[in-house]
């Protein structure tokens, strides 16, 4: 709520005393009276104690909140330096530099003016963590437990001009069982801090005042319901009129303008009000015609102000305060999302309570509105706050902009936690609940909620229960049981794991691993299955490996000891130098997979979004590095959000091809569809499509003729048949489709290979290498004598664990029990003459995918680090073992080439893997074949370990 300037303030914000209180001894040592003689740090507020050098610094035996799943860190020798006291790091989240949990006391004197003697008082605590207990002038004023919602306290009237001593009493620790990685609590995210946040005053009124103000849209009817509750702590009945005004008109070209504004003024509801009672005013007020709807294309908003006054004939009392609010309406028909009517699909990511700066969620509106516009800018309009509930200026930044908010109770009541069994954190879920609704929900951003995340116990009953609940009392926005589960028939949308490209668990058998590459597939059987909308549950979760220039950002009280650790690890196995490559090429793997992810998504019809995990990444779990932007909301360096945005935004095209690979007598046959959600739709004259070589020269081109606008979902607008007869081959082509009425362009690679030429191998070695699978003592032989060996082993004779798959890491392997693949993609040197007609770029595309199947890595870790492999895998980097798959070197008088990519087997129908061996096999058999290492016999064995 925001005040009027009837209300006079006084600024807490500065230096209190604080003492820590960790066994709880401050109620009976009476320190709301004072803390002398107890061990006084003076703190800043609005500020945490762990930032400013107060607590212990983690080690060995530091009790953290949040599970650990990580097995490395305590079994892998490796790790073994980091776990003593001196050298302790922790390479599973961020590592705090101070900890503390438990009460501490913050105190401080405050002065009321003569002018505000006998008012009443009240005392704002915007976002204190967790519990507050408040006495002033040694007197007990109550207690607050609410994670997402300011800590507000009556002090009453009775305060004489002069000086007073305030005491809050805070305590961090785990007064609810939220869920020990609940992002409201967990280290895993923004810690668990103590202290107070945002704004910290005393606010002053008369002893009638406007307590709370709700409001609720009626689209239909073009108006607002008001609720205002006023609140007399006088000792007499009064006389009150309250009065309700808003702008009329509120159209962009009104809202731009400096005239004043006209307004919808309601007439004074006149009322009275009992001693030390409060009365409720109920107004619908009507809004012009004109008045325009809020969405994520006009967010257009407008203030609501509530006046009171005496009017027994004096002036005793008066007060106003105003809410900016939208006119705005959120439903559902059948499978469809609708807001004001429309139909919409949600491109949302998550905000999981991440702040390395603070530690603490900022309260400042600079902060979220660069959030909310990062999120715009990459073709996003929907964010999940994942098991927690931002402050007030996350809400403003969202209805500024035109972000569609999930919000939840600050809740993950699994591993350890569950709902439904516990009467007393029952009671606590639906009174915080109830608090987020009550303090928030006029905001037109906030459009959906759940109870939480990923529950565990008698969740359908309980959660039934709860939903009933909230669709019962509030018609403002969309409930759900739980951010991922249960899907029970309570639910206005289910919030569930699918559909999605690869689920947890699923490894190399996901699509993207086990299924050769297309853009044909969808979720239309899902869907239809489905009674009602669908908002698919943290897909994605494709990771890219560190950046560690990243480092230097790291400036606040969360510190990446995850990072040192694995560049320690990365630079032990001589690696150090490959960091930058590894990031970029592992960058644009992990851009593949989410394009893949999001378009799937896009080709389905009735589908209601999804809720990507995420654009940003997640320092916790494991070290979770999800995203294009770091966890500052920065773009990483391969990536741009004009990138993004061409398979993510509100008009996206579509084509949907069988396959990525042809060969020069094959027709690209496909569908052009359009994923439309956009706000306007112009008539759309044709759709433009072209085939472009590696240079962007069109090879060939063409329109689909439409004349019509776009749907609004999914539109089929043609199909492609394109002879590639004549096209240069082998080569990369990039297929673009254009809306030009929308500014809407899209692309996808293909590779053109030649008709195949026999491929026969020379099992004497004579005209050309010896291919050979089993590394046998006559192979050794063979090499001493001066052979040229393609050596090609089986993945079963591969005694490493390592799995090598296409994609990247989903989520990170140590909090997945090493889920494969275990790789990040690969790197190469597109210039390497063995690489000379095979088209590649230096890291992973889609024609690498035939090549991973059945795929092994050779570890070099134990080899000279002069072998430089022709081309590498990327390994996890909480192991980054120097993973190859194709080297050469010199045995002997031999040289060799050995592959860990099956290049031997079905040729004729892997016409990938064909090439790949034409590129070597004429590299073999040319003078270029020179190999600068050397490796003694006896080591070549070890490739197999």
């Amino acid at each position: 709520m925001r005040t009027s300037s009837k209300r006079t303030r006084i600024n807490l914000n500065g230096t209190w005393k604080a003492v820590l209180d960790p066994e709880d001894q401050g109620r009976d040592a009476r320190w709301f009276l004072g803390t002398a003689g107890a061990e006084e740090h003076m703190v800043e507020l609005p500020g945490a104690i762990q930032n400013q050098g107060i607590g212990e610094p983690p080690g060995p035996s530091t009790h953290w909140i949040g599970s650990e799943f990580g097995r490395e860190y305590f079994e892998d020798p490796r790790y073994e330096p980091y776990r003593h006291a001196e050298s302790y790091k922790y390479p599973y989240w961020l590592q705090p530099d101070r900890r503390y949990i438990g009460a501490v006391w913050y105190t401080r004197e405050f002065t009321v003016p003569s002018e505000l003697e006998g008012k009443e008082l009240r005392l704002i605590l915007e976002r204190p963590h967790w519990e507050t207990t408040v006495w002033v002038d040694g007197k007990c004023l109550g207690s607050d437990d609410s994670l997402s919602t300011p800590h507000c306290y009556e002090l009453g009237s009775g305060f004489a001009a002069g000086s007073h001593v305030l005491a809050v009493r805070v305590d961090n620790s785990m007064i609810y069982e939220v869920g020990p990685n609940a992002h409201s609590v967990s280290d895993h995210t923004q810690g668990n801090w103590n202290g107070i946040i945002g704004d910290i005053s005393i606010e002053a009124h008369d002893s009638v005042w406007i307590e709370s103000i709700n409001l609720a849209s009626n689209l239909r009817n073009r108006s607002l319901l008001v609720r205002a509750t006023i609140r007399n702590a006088g000792v007499s009945m009064v006389d009150a009129g309250v009065c309700v005004t808003s702008p009329a008109a509120t159209r962009a070209d009104a809202v731009a303008s400096e005239s004043p504004q006209p307004t919808v003024t309601s007439d004074t509801h006149a009322l009275t009000i009992r001693p030390h009672a409060s009365a409720d005013v109920f107004h619908e007020l009507v809004l012009d015609p004109e008045c325009a709807y809020w969405d994520e294309f006009n967010p257009n908003t407008f203030e609501v102000s509530v006046s009171l006054s005496d009017i027994s004939g004096g002036a005793a009392f008066a007060d106003t305060c105003s809410l900016s609010t939208g006119l705005r309406e959120i439903s559902t028909e059948g499978r469809q999302l609708r807001v004001n009517g429309n139909r919409c699909f949600l491109r949302g990511t998550l905000e999981c309570c991440v702040f390395p700066l603070t530690g603490y969620p900022p309260t400042d509106l600079a902060h979220w509105m660069k959030v909310m516009g990062r999120v715009q800018e990459f073709g996003l309009n929907h964010v999940r706050f994942h098991s927690w509930c931002p402050p007030e200026a996350a809400f403003a930044a969202a209805d500024s902009l035109g972000v569609y908010l999930q919000v939840e109770a600050p809740v993950w009541a699994n591993q350890g936690a569950s709902v439904g069994h516990d009467d007393r954190f029952s009671d606590w879920h639906f009174r915080e609940s109830e608090r987020i609704i009550s303090e928030f929900g006029h905001h037109p951003s906030f459009v959906m909620m759940t109870a939480g995340n990923e529950p565990s116990g008698r969740i359908d009953e309980y959660l039934a229960l709860w939903v009933s609940y909230w669709k019962e009392r509030d018609g403002g926005r969309l409930f759900s049981s739980g951010a991922g589960w249960p899907a029970i028939p309570e639910n206005d949308y289910h919030n569930v794991p699918e559909p999605r490209v690869q689920a947890w668990g699923q490894g190399l058998s996901s699509r993207i691993n086990g299924s050769p590459p297309e853009t044909v597939s969808d979720y239309d059987a899902y869907v239809a299955a489905q009674d009602r909308v669908v908002v698919s549950h943290e897909i994605g979760q494709w990771c890219v490996f560190p950046d560690f220039h990243e480092m230097a950002k790291y400036t606040g009280p969360l510190k990446p000891r995850n990072f040192e650790i694995f560049r320690e690890l990365l630079e032990s196995n001589g690696l150090g130098e490959d960091a930058d490559r590894f990031h970029y090429a592992s960058g644009k793997l992990q851009v593949l997979c989410y394009k893949e992810e999001i378009e799937s998504a896009l080709r389905t019809h009735n589908f209601g979004g999804f809720q990507l995990l995420g654009l940003n990444d997640f320092p916790g779990q494991g070290t979770a590095l999800v995203g294009v932007l770091d966890p500052f909301w920065d773009p990483k360096t391969y990536v741009s959000a004009e990138m993004f945005r061409s398979f993510c935004g509100p008009t996206v095209p579509l084509l949907r091809l069988s396959r990525r690979y042809y060969r020069s007598s094959d027709v690209l046959s496909g569908t052009v569809e359009v994923s439309h959600f956009g706000g306007y739709r112009p008539v759309v004259r044709e759709i433009h499509w072209s085939v472009l070589d590696d240079t962007g020269t069109p090879v060939r081109s063409g329109t689909l003729q439409l004349q019509r606008r776009l749907e609004r979902g999914l539109d089929r607008v043609g199909a492609l048949n394109v002879p590639l007869a004549g096209l240069a081959a082998p080569a990369r082509y990039e297929v673009e489709v254009s809306v030009p009425e929308h500014e809407s362009r899209n692309t996808w690679d293909v590779w053109v290979y030649p008709e195949p030429e026999p491929a026969s191998d020379d099992p004497d070695g004579t005209d050309g290498p010896l291919v050979v699978t089993v590394l046998d003592q006559d192979v050794l032989e063979k090499l001493a004598q001066g052979a040229s060996i393609l050596y090609v082993p089986t993945r079963d004779q591969m005694r490493s664990d390592i799995a090598v798959g296409f994609s990247t890491v989903f989520w990170n392997t140590a909090w997945t029990g090493g889920q494969a693949p275990h790789t990040l993609g690969i790197v190469c040197d597109p210039e390497h003459a063995a690489l000379a007609e095979f088209p590649t770029e230096w890291h992973s595309n889609w024609q690498w995918w035939e090549l991973m199947q059945n795929a092994g890595a050779f570890v070099l870790d134990g080899f000279t680090t002069e072998l430089k492999p022709i081309v590498s895998a990327v390994d996890t980097w909480f192991r980054s073992h120097r993973l190859c798959l194709l080297f050469e070197a010199r045995v002997g008088r031999g040289r060799l080439i050995a592959s860990s990519m099956d290049i031997v087997t079905d040729l004729d129908n892997r016409i990938v893997a064909r090439q790949l061996r034409t590129s070597v096999d004429r590299y073999m058999a040319g003078p270029a074949f020179d190999p600068t290492v050397t490796l003694e016999a006896s080591a070549v064995p070890r490739l197999l370990d």
